[in-house]
């Protein structure tokens, strides 16, 4: 009897995308452990090249599903499962042809295909986007043939199971590259986030610290189109890490952060608020600058008047999260879930 084929769909993005890495990271994870797996991605020869991997790639045009493969969605394109969310035939084509986000004008045809489907819900606040209100559509967490979706934060679970109470729901939990992400005590006087993560917030609040002569002395490390390692290091050299990211299924940057020994001042964005504990970093509540600048100026005045008491908390905060989130907890998770999803719904 063949064997099962565990398809996740996933963009063909060039850019740096956190949850691309974890959709190549659980395909090589479930080959490993005799399951069978795949990136799917709908451009020919597309692999992301970001991030070292040899991760099994397959391409839709190449691919015959069967009954009893599976194919995995992301949760933000979901509206265009729906034939009311996609253009006419011919435009469907040359979109498909042309288009920078080719990916999206394949997911009514494959949402077609005979295989099961998986919802991989990793960003819960996007579960909605490009549904209109106003129309009817055809809910994919609700269709049938939908049959589990995963999530990765306590966050994300609470949502789909009050949003969704009678669908089976699994959580996997997360983890980073140690390879890239791991605690380095020699600190700088530098503080890093995320540029491209609510640039109107960080503007506000390193304006605010600036007027008030909060940064002086600080290199401030706008983090921006750069390579896993890349961020890997400048992470482990500084001592401080803003968190700008709202409304996020789980925020891996900041736990990063963590890992590689920054104090972490700022956003949990819902799914983080799990991690975000005041014994080692600053939580600030989503969208309020004045909090945001507060805590930032009690962490760096802290700094500025005891270094190695601030740095601790660094320490503390990569010891506890690497317990938590370690790459080991992740893989038992997923191939717990994937066991039990291809047991409950054998073909």
């Amino acid at each position: 009897m063949k064997q099962p084929v565990i398809y996740y769909f996933c963009p063909d993005l060039r850019g740096v995308v956190g949850g691309v890495k974890t959709m190549y990271r659980h395909v090589d994870i479930l080959n490993r452990n005799h399951f069978s797996a795949a990136v799917l991605h709908s451009t020919n020869d597309f692999r992301c090249d970001w991030f070292e991997n040899n991760t099994r790639i397959a391409y839709v045009r190449a691919t015959r599903f069967e009954t009893d493969d599976i194919i995995v969605f992301p949760e933000s394109l979901l509206a265009y499962f729906t034939d009311a969310h996609n253009p006419p035939k011919l435009q469907l084509q040359f979109y498909r042809a042309f288009s920078r986000n080719r990916h999206k004008f394949y997911l009514n045809e494959l949402s077609k295909m005979p295989a099961r489907k998986v919802i991989f819900n990793q960003g819960v606040y996007l579960t909605f986007k490009d549904f209109d209100y106003s129309k009817e559509y055809d809910i994919p967490y609700l269709r049938r043939d939908v049959v589990a979706t995963i999530c990765i934060s306590e966050d994300s679970h609470n949502y789909l199971s009050y949003v969704f109470p009678r669908i089976p729901i699994y959580r996997v939990h997360l983890s980073a590259n140690k390879a890239d992400f791991y605690y380095q005590d020699e600190k700088k006087p530098q503080i890093a986030f995320m540029a491209d993560r609510n640039k109107d917030d960080w503007n506000q609040v390193l304006n605010i610290l600036k007027i008030k002569n909060l940064t002086s002395g600080f290199r401030l490390v706008p983090i921006k189109n750069k390579t896993e390692k890349e961020v890997g290091q400048i992470l482990r050299e500084s001592a401080f890490f803003f968190s700008f990211g709202k409304a996020e299924g789980f925020s891996l940057p900041p736990l990063e952060a963590m890992i590689c020994g920054c104090v972490v001042v700022g956003y949990h964005g819902g799914g983080g608020r799990e991690y975000f504990d005041p014994a080692y970093c600053y939580p600030v509540e989503p969208g309020d600058i004045i909090d945001f600048a507060r805590k930032a100026e009690e962490a760096v005045t802290a700094y500025r008047n005891r270094p190695s008491a601030i740095l601790n908390k660094g320490k503390i905060a990569s010891e506890r999260i690497c317990l938590k989130y370690d790459a080991r907890i992740e893989e038992t998770d997923l191939i717990k879930v994937w066991s039990e999803i291809l047991e409950t719904n054998r073909v």
